[in-house]
């Protein structure tokens, strides 16, 4: 088996199962990849199932390679170590800019998928860059701008912001979120349901509220509103986690707990709804070489975990496509 006859196994899962492999460890794999132990469970499974073999023996508090582990290892290594070599060079481009520090804003549900992913890769491929991360909402995010404390941000937004440039990355689409134990096996849920359950949804202004109460007088569907958090995430998430509430999210916010079988997300039908994630800088920023390449990388990143899955739901967007 050579690495260039892998044609169906994904880069990401290549390189979860060879971080596992030499870790010794699923969850010491799933730290150096910077992502959830379920997350590169999924990614082993994923190889298995295309390889039609077990990879990992648990032994233990750790894993070992099986036989057919092993080969593998063997045949991806050297393969993997160009391929991965070939990416730092790529991003030492960014380093030669002179570039040190990025500061940037990401909303909760997108840190909690896009965060541990970007801050390994910059930590592989660019260690000599500090990279600052701020966690908001987006009234906060957007003030932040304006004041020149943040480089740039990911907004979900459809409509223009006073004195900021947004490109389109992403559009993500939105799930009812639940126990498990109400989804019963459902795949999908129409917007004429939503009023069957109770919500937990952030108040107006927020973006979110506004589209789906549109959509609710469009389609004449009365939502039952049993609570409003506008601040926290943890919160909102509480509500299905203890059955109390349903709530709308894209599935990014809820990742974790989706591969930890702690909660369902439905995707919302009939129609589908999805938001739009942009990348936002302020008009008077000065974008230098460094932030455009480093913004290409982010871009990279976001593509890579569309393509493998990990990001469910989501839809790239081409710069400068506003459809």
């Amino acid at each position: 088996m050579k690495f260039g006859e892998l044609q169906s196994a994904d880069f990401t899962s290549l390189h979860f199962f060879v971080l596992a492999a030499q870790a010794g460890s699923l969850s010491r794999g799933a730290l150096g990849a910077g992502v959830s132990q379920p997350t590169l469970s999924r990614h082993v499974l994923k190889l298995e199932r295309e390889m039609h073999a077990r990879l990992f023996e648990r032994v233990g508090r750790g894993v070992t390679l099986t036989a057919a582990g092993r080969r593998l290892y063997d045949a991806v290594l050297p393969g993997f170590e160009q391929l991965l070599n070939g990416r730092r060079l790529a991003m030492a481009e960014v380093d030669d800019t002179g570039l040190r520090q990025v500061t940037m804003g990401l909303p909760p549900s997108v840190a909690n998928i896009l965060g541990p992913r970007l801050l390994s890769t910059v930590r592989t491929t660019l260690p000599m860059l500090r990279m600052h991360v701020v966690e908001g909402f987006h009234r906060a995010l957007v003030d932040s701008l304006h004041r020149g404390h943040l480089d740039f941000a990911l907004l979900y937004t459809m409509i223009p912001i006073a004195g900021l440039h947004a490109d389109p990355l992403l559009d993500e689409e939105l799930c009812l979120v639940m126990a498990p134990a109400r989804a019963r096996n459902k795949k999908s849920v129409n917007f004429s349901q939503l009023g069957e359950f109770p919500l937990s949804l952030p108040s107006r202004p927020h973006g979110l509220r506004e589209l789906l109460e549109d959509q609710a007088a469009v389609h004449r569907v009365r939502l039952d509103v049993r609570h409003e958090f506008d601040t926290s995430l943890t919160l909102t998430k509480q509500m299905p986690l203890t059955d109390l509430a349903c709530t709308v999210l894209p599935f990014s916010g809820v990742h974790d707990e989706v591969e930890g079988g702690t909660l369902a997300a439905l995707p919302i039908r009939k129609p589908d709804l999805s938001r739009r994630l942009v990348i936002a800088y302020a008009n008077n920023r000065s974008m230098t070489t460094g932030l455009w390449q480093f913004l290409r990388m982010l871009r990279t990143q976001c593509e890579a975990l569309v393509a493998d899955g990990a990001w469910k739901g989501a839809r790239m967007v081409a710069p400068g496509h506003d459809d």
